[in-house]
């Protein structure tokens, strides 16, 4: 374990939001539990720009837990199918149902998941996503540099960082620098949209705090 901490708080941001699990339907017992966190969104799929609603069929057997989990509809992305399916083998319990004799018995259920993108007041939720302990910089570390950097990024039409300005300096040119590029690299977003509902250049502000135990 890295001897250090990093975390990020972006200005304007709503911790309670956004919620990716936004709807359920159930062949036979709608309600079942799947718990579902900010957290679970997967790296990848979020550097990839990758989004999308996933439909799969869980078998719940006898025991009352996930034997089997089968996509029925793909959000268009492996990661986030396979993520959705993973989630609810783990996760998903269920009183054991039981058949017109009362006897154990096998039930199917049908979820649904929709992985959504963040929007630029919404993503210091994700920080632990998008930075990590290991992303420290080892030059920093040595030296031992820590502050805070805030900084600026211009989001495109389709999402992406564009641009990353540095508004207030770490005093650190490495933080400063590793924090831009990691931005630029791992953040997308949803585009945002002008009155006449087109996408539109965005701006969104942002702190990070890079800090040596």
């Amino acid at each position: 374990m890295l001897p250090l901490l990093a975390f990020l708080v972006l200005a304007n941001s709503n911790p309670s939001v956004p919620v990716k699990f936004v709807g359920e339907m159930g062949t036979t017992s709608p309600n079942v539990a799947l718990p579902v966190s900010i957290d679970d969104y997967p790296q990848s799929a979020l550097e990839q720009g990758e989004q999308g609603t996933v439909t799969f069929d869980v078998t719940i057997g006898t025991t009352g837990y996930v034997s089997k989990c089968t996509v029925v509809s793909s959000s268009g992305s492996a990661k986030l199918d396979e993520t959705s399916c993973r989630i609810a083998t783990e996760r998903m319990r269920h009183m054991p149902s039981q058949d017109s004799g009362g006897r154990p018995a096998v039930l199917t259920i049908r979820k649904r998941i929709q992985w959504v993108l963040p929007n630029a007041q919404e993503i210091g939720a994700l920080a632990a996503t998008y930075f990590a302990d290991a992303d420290y910089p080892k030059e920093a570390r040595r030296r031992g540099e820590e502050g805070t950097v805030v900084f600026q990024l211009a989001i495109g039409v389709e999402g992406r960082v564009k641009n990353c300005i540095i508004l207030d300096s770490s005093g650190s040119t490495t933080l400063d620098e590793t924090t831009c590029r990691l931005a630029a690299e791992r953040m997308r977003f949803q585009p945002a949209q002008g009155h006449d509902g087109k996408p539109v250049v965005d701006a969104v502000k942002g702190r990070i705090r890079w800090a040596l135990p």
